[in-house]
């Protein structure tokens, strides 16, 4: 990723290992929205895989996945459509 100073961290669930690094001074918040993401892409954007792999309930991952739209971090999250 490039960032000077990146930590490095491991999730592991499931069948789902990935490295992730994170910038140093990055906040939590930060930090869960990354991993909800990375994990939604992974997941082919299917909400209900991801709240499982991520060990959330559903509603929490919705909730959370509004409050990225809602909030100035200029996400759009437009799930394709099949």
């Amino acid at each position: 990723m490039g960032f000077q100073n990146a930590v490095q961290a491991k999730v592991e669930n499931s069948n789902f290992i990935a490295d992730v690094a994170f910038a140093h001074g990055m906040s939590m918040r930060e930090i869960e929205r990354s991993v909800i993401l990375e994990t939604l892409k992974w997941q082919s954007f299917n909400r209900t895989r991801t709240a499982r792999v991520l060990g959330i309930g559903i509603r929490t991952l919705q909730r959370k996945l509004k409050q990225y739209r809602d909030d100035d971090y200029n996400v759009v999250i437009d799930f394709p459509r099949y």
